[in-house]
This record gives C-alpha cells, structure tokens and sequence, in this order.
C-alpha cells in the first residue's frame, strides 16, 4: 500500500494526474460544494479530464489507504455496537433493534482512526519537525524562563508523569512517560452541537488536539484530529461505547506501534499519551461518569455538598462557602475557600469502583448519589490521565457562556425574577444608554481583532463568547463606570476584569499564579458574603469588605449560586496543573462545530451527509501529509493582501501594552 511504503521508508512521489485529481475535489471540500454541483461541473469539463465524485472520492482513497471503520449503533445513538455491546442485537436502553426489516444496518458509526494520521505526521519531515516543539523550543523557553508556566508542559500532570513507568492494566511497561523526544502528548475532548436551529437534534463530534506542535498550532483547523461525530438525534446513553475503539488505539500507541521518524530516517517506536479532557460541564461530567452540576456533590474537583431551597419541591442543588442561614444546612456548615475537601485520583476510583461492586440498583443508585459518581469511567483504563485533575474547568464556558451572561442578567434586573429593587439594577434607561455606547464603540475597532458587538441591552441573545469576552475585558469596565446605584458593585467587577486579564496571559508566573488565587477567592467570598468573613493577606493591611453583594445570604436566593460560581476557586489549581487556561479551553471545539454546522445540505440525509464529509475531509488532508503538498499545489490562489491589511498587520506584531480598569 502506498500509505505503508511510505510510512515504512518516508518516500513518496504524486503524479501530475493525482494532482489534476486533487484540485476539483480540494476545491469541494474548502467551499463546501454539494455533490450535484460537484458533478455537474464535472459534465461540463469532461474534455479538461475531471472526473465525477464518486471516481474522484475513490481516488483520494487510492492516494491517502486511509478509510473510517463503520460501526452499528443505535438508532436513538444511545449505544454503538462495540465492546461488552458487541454481540448485542438490539440497545439495552430503548430497546429497538439495530437492524431494519431487511437485515440492514439503521444507523450506523464512522470512527476515524488515529494510529494512521499520526504515522503519517512523524513520516512527513516538515510536521516531525514541528513534532520537536517540547523537546526543543519548550525546553530552551523553560531554561531561560523558571517559574513560568508558558505551556500544558510547564503543569504539575505532565512533570509528574516524567518519572513514571507507563502502566496498562496489570502491566508495568519498561519506559518511562515521555522518555523519548518523539513522544506525543494528546488531549481529547467532546461537544455536542445542534445541526438545525429548532434544537430538537444533537450531534456529538470527537476530537484530538497534538500539544506537540508549536502553542500557535495547537488549535489551527487542519492541526485538529476529528475521531468522529455520533449520530443524532440525542445525547449518547453510554459514551464509552463510541470511544471504544479510540481506546484501543490509545493503549496501542501506549505501548508502542513502529514508525518511520523522517528526521532519523529509520523505524522507531512511536508513543502517544492523552494527558487532559475537556469540555464543558456536562460533557466531562458524561466522560467522567459523574452525577453533574445537579448531583449532592456537583463539583468534580472536591466533595462539597449542594444544598437545596428551602421547603420546594424544585430538587436542584446549589453550591455556596456558607449555610449558616438555611434552615437545613449540610453536615459542613461552613466551607472555607482555602480548605475545600478536594478530591485525589485514588479516592476517585475507589469511590467508582464501590458504586459498582454493590449488588443492587437500588443501592447503586443511592451510592452514587452519594459519592456524585456513578461508575469507573472507560478513559480511566488510560495511565497518563489522573481524575479529576486531568478534567479541568472549561474557562470559556465557565466565564464567557456563565458568569458573564448572568450578570448582565443582574445588572438589567431579568435574573429569573429575582432583581427587583436590588442595588445592583441599573435603571431601564441607564441600562440602554450602557448598551447603545457599547455598540457604538466597536465601530472604532477594526474587525481584525474580532466581530462587532451588538447592543447587550437589545440583542444579548446574539452575544457569543468571543463577544461577550470582548464587551467584558474591554467596553464594559468604560461604560459602567458610575452607572450602577452602589458603587460596590462596579468594583467588584473591576476586580473580576483584573482576575480574568491575568488568567489570559500566554505565561503566567507563580506570582501571579498566588495574585490569582487571592483575587477569586476575595471575589466568590464576596459575591456571597460568607459569614465569619474570609480574611485575605489584602484585608489585613486594611481594605474593607465590600457589604453583601448578589447571594446576600438569603435560602431563597439561592439559584444565584450554581456550581460555575464555586468553580472558579478551582481556576488557579488548574493553571498550576494542567498549565494556562488558553490550553484547555473550548474555543477551538466550538469552531469546529460550527464548520460541521454549515457543511449540512439534506436534512433527510443528514448524518450520512455530515460522516461523509468528514471522510472527504480526513482522507485529503492525509495525502496533504503523505505528500507534503502546500495548498497552492491543490489549486488555492494566493490571497491578495491590501496596504492596510499589512499596515495592520505590523501593528499586531508589536502590540503595546495598555489597561483599562
């Protein structure tokens, strides 16, 4: 096969007719042409030699021996037929059968393998180049910089893991993690995205991020390894059960698979270790097989206990430092922001396993109510992850999708009803004029550095998270100064603004890494007023609390305390562990949900239309790799760049530094 040739003595040659080939169909891929237009066009330059899809598609497979492995799942996409589910013939859940009247296949699961992709990087010699970024660059950047945590390898995980043997079961392997510069560390995330606007359907697509690439190449589209998108219409019942084969990769390369390093130009043992998950909320929670942000213990990080409003029938659990003023605190009446009972990865799995080597149901269910955990979790069969630490808190969800949106909420008095004639509710006509000058403003900002913010007042239903982290770091902190009746309330957000601009850094020291720590910690405390107050190395030397803010320790007012507002006590812990929050954060997910979004044409078809796409998609980019073929060889112009687009440009090369709050 031409893959393994290549991979096998990293030669490789394309003709002039592959190449005539490629271009129609690259063509496709980047502007997302149907497959009518594709043959139509096709028709009409038959005399230049383009060929129809199909031949074309079969071609590409020639050149890239790469294909998906087709899986039955369930029609419902609760489970995929794989694993303890393999010999099944219809889903343990909603019990239909997984074939139809004619013995077919109802829906079915395209998993992208891994183990191929990334055979092909290290046999490529620009991409094993770029492999070296944490051998070579990292290094040198953290001799000259010690103590700054630049990267998910300056994190307390992977420095942890260097000393380690590699374990596989009940295996102790004779290498080390990382012991070879050739190592690949791995991150592996899951979203689920709603094809249609109406939501009523729900895709879930996998994805595998290369942290050995340089940090500006992590997250780039092409850089992005899609494993595969679980049918829809529904969130999967057992997850496991579609990153089944993904595991086995995994453990595979764990171990060791022979490939061709270009740079050495001989056959070496190659490795590859996932070392964090992410997501939002429910995703981790659905990878971790933990309760979620609604069970008695909602946070994944420590065991702190959700509490409940008082003499409802409404079963929601909310998490706060203090329960002195409920009528039914918890057994811990008060938890202090620099003592929270943190779960380790042996009490994790301890806990799991328990939930399963009981005998009933019943009781399992009572277990994991109890623990906020309901099983051992399939990743965990993977040694370089750690639970829960390996899972951090996703910042752009947390801050940009949460907390901001919420208090906004505060701020217009529309908080699910509970703002009114509260202090921090700005009056209606102040509250419009904060929202027309702040979609004034970005008429003054170039659209390089991002998309126009609507007016928050009018249209914060279009608000996403890049615009809400644009109007909050840099509009919000000008146009509410002074507006809110209680001064209190704009310096707590001024704080929150400096909390969040240190968080962004590319490097953060351990300084800043502490000055981040104190600075959530003050802000929760206040957000909530804990009684006895929380006392800060600041308070000491003589600033005052500000009075009772949002929670104002009220039972009823409970729902302004969810988990995201507790989370972000855990935000410094993660730096320090997984490294800086840009490593872990979902922005890149999003993107490539969106991409699969509008690749959508038959809604009839609409699965089959999304895992062939993702097909076209993985098996060009591997001749791209295969190859090493630049995209003006497959048929892209050259952009055209404008005197002012440059001038902007050298601009962003040397940026000043400048603060607004």
């Amino acid at each position: 096969m031409t893959h393994q040739r290549f991979c096998d003595s990293g030669q490789s040659s394309i003709s002039n007719y592959d190449l005539d080939v490629l271009r129609p169909f690259t063509m496709k891929i980047r502007n997302n042409l149907t497959a009518l237009a594709f043959n139509e066009m096709a028709y009409n330059f038959s005399k230049a030699g383009m060929e129809n899809l199909t031949r074309t598609q079969s071609h590409v497979w020639f050149l890239s021996c790469f294909e998906p492995v087709v899986f039955v799942c369930c029609i419902n996409s609760c489970i995929c037929y794989t694993g303890k589910y393999a010999n099944l013939n219809e889903c343990p859940k909603c019990k239909t059968s997984h074939l139809d009247k004619s013995g077919q296949a109802r829906c079915t699961f395209s998993y992208m393998p891994l183990i191929p992709r990334l055979r092909a990087l290290m046999s490529n010699r620009t991409y094993a180049t770029r492999l070296q970024y944490c051998a070579d660059e990292h290094a040198k950047t953290s001799t000259r910089m010690p103590g700054m945590t630049t990267d998910i390898f300056n994190g307390l995980h992977y420095r942890s893991l260097l000393g380690e043997h590699v374990v596989v079961g009940d295996r102790t392997l004779p290498h080390n993690y990382f012991s070879d510069h050739c190592d690949i560390a791995l991150g592996f995330t899951t979203n689920g995205f709603a094809p249609f606007k109406k939501r009523k359907h729900t895709a879930w697509i996998l994805l595998i991020f290369n942290y050995n690439l340089p940090p500006d190449q992590h997250f780039q589209k092409d850089n992005i390894l899609c494993a595969g998108i679980i049918p829809s219409p529904k969130k999967p019942w057992d997850a496991d059960s579609f990153i089944y084969l993904l595991i086995q990769e995994l453990l595979e390369l764990v171990d060791s698979v022979s490939t061709y390093d270009s740079l050495l130009s001989s056959l070496f043992a190659l490795h590859a270790y996932v070392i964090t998950g992410f997501g939002d909320i429910p995703t981790v929670s659905m990878l971790m097989h933990m309760k979620g942000h609604n069970g008695s213990r909602p946070c994944r990080m420590c065991e702190i206990q959700g509490i409940g409003i008082p003499d409802l029938q409404n079963r929601t659990l909310y998490v706060l430092l203090s329960r002195r003023d409920h009528p039914k605190p918890t057994d811990v009446v008060e938890y202090h922001p620099a003592r929270l009972p943190l779960r380790s990865h042996d009490s994790f799995m301890a806990q799991a396993k328990s939930v399963l080597s009981v005998p009933t149901e019943i009781r399992q269910e009572e277990l994991s109510k109890v623990y906020g955990i309901k099983g051992v979790p399939l990743l965990s069969a993977l040694g370089s992850l750690r639970f829960p630490q390996s899972f951090p808190y996703d910042f752009m969800h947390l801050i940009w999708e949460n907390l901001i949106p919420n208090l906004v909420l505060f701020w217009s008095g529309n908080y699910k009803g509970m703002d009114e004639g509260q202090p921090y509710v700005l009056p209606p006509d102040m509250w419009q004029v904060v929202g027309a000058t702040s979609a004034k403003a970005t008429k003054m900002i170039p659209s390089s550095f991002g998309a126009p913010i609507p007016n928050p007042a009018k249209d914060s239903s279009y608000f996403t998270s890049s615009t809400w982290s644009v109007w909050s770091l840099f509009i919000a902190p000008t146009v509410l100064q002074r507006r809110f009746p209680d001064e209190h309330y704009y310096q707590h957000f001024c704080s929150l603004v400096r909390i969040l601009n240190l968080c962004l850094q590319f490097e953060i020291s351990e300084e800043e890494i502490n000055e981040i720590k104190l600075g959530i910690r003050e802000w929760v405390v206040d957000y909530e007023r804990c009684v006895p107050p929380f006392v800060s190395e600041k308070s000491k030397v003589g600033s005052i609390h500000t009075p009772s803010l949002y929670y104002q320790h009220k039972p009823e007012w409970l729902p302004v305390c969810p988990l995201t507002i507790h989370a972000l006590l855990h935000i410094p812990d993660q730096i320090r562990w997984m490294g800086p929050c840009w490593t872990t954060w979902a922005f890149p997910i999003e993107r490539q949900c969106r991409y699969f979004q509008r690749i959508i044409h038959s809604r009839l078809n609409l699965y089959a239309n999304m895992s062939q796409h993702l097909t076209d998609l993985s098996q060009l980019r591997q001749v791209k790799i295969l190859y090493n073929l630049t995209d003006e060889e497959l048929g892209k112009p050259p952009k055209h760049i404008s005197l002012q687009t440059k001038r902007l440009e050298d601009c962003k090369s040397r940026p000043g530094t400048f603060t607004l709050v």
